[in-house]
This record gives structure tokens, sequence and C-alpha cells, in this order.
């Protein structure tokens, strides 16, 4: 199944050079825990609430500093076209639970989850129990 029959439309994203403070916010405000760091409709990078926690809070960097201060850098990423085990590879050569989207030509398109793909399988799991008649076996 190819990933534009799954990616989530909306991207939560902020800018490189918005504050740490700011990105905190935008979380807050749409409920999420990553941000994708855009410049240009190109990912720069990935900001997660643990890299506020870690970078931000524990490193003592202070609230207003910018998101590149603390953002993960070299963002791994997917095209449209990719296919689901593209996308699980990924995340097990990476060990990331999120992965963006891109269009061909390098644009954000959306963001796909590892609960994105865990609801995914089940649903197809679902399914197919639901498509397969039970049969009774019979004893050795």
């Amino acid at each position: 199944m190819p990933l534009k029959d799954i990616v989530r439309g909306k991207v939560v994203s902020c800018r490189p050079d918005n504050t740490i403070l700011e990105a905190a916010e935008v979380m807050k405000r749409n409920d999420v825990g990553c941000l994708l760091v855009i410049q240009d409709d190109k990912p720069e990078g990935v900001l997660t609430d643990r890299d506020i926690v870690l970078r931000c809070i524990a490193g003592h960097i202070a609230p207003e500093a910018p998101v590149i201060d603390i953002m993960t850098r070299g963002v791994a990423s997917v095209t449209v076209d990719d296919g689901i085990q593209d996308v699980i590879n990924l995340m097990r050569a990476k060990e990331i639970r999120r992965v963006p989207v891109l269009e061909k030509d390098g644009r954000v398109i959306g963001l796909v989850s590892f609960g994105d793909i865990v609801g995914l399988l089940a649903k197809e799991l679902g399914d197919l129990s639901a498509a397969t008649p039970v049969r009774a076996s019979r004893a050795a």
C-alpha cells in the first residue's frame, strides 16, 4: 500500500528561527509531541517534546533560544510513492517513530508515525480475519 493512502495531511511545523518556547506552544495547541522544522517548504529537522526536555530544560538552554539549537538535523524521510515496508525498514534502521513523507520535489506533504502503521496493520488483520471463514479442525 502506498503512503499516499495513509499519510496525515496536516503537518504541524515550525521554522528553525522560532524560539523553543514558541515551538512548545505550537505542540501544546495542536496536541502533538513532534514538529517538523521546515525552511522553504523543505524539512531541515525534527523537534520532539523529548528534545525540549533533554536538550533545553536538562541541558540548561534558555527557552528563548532558537529551535535550530536543539532540533535533530538530517531528517530521514520517504516519498509519497514508497510503501509501508519502506517506512518500517527506515524506522527500524534509524530507531525513529515518525517519518516525514515528501513529494518527489522534496516538499513535505505529511507525517507517518509508528502508531499510524500499527493502526493500519491492525485494521488489515481485522479485515482479513473477518473475511476468512473459521473451520473446525480435526484432531490428529
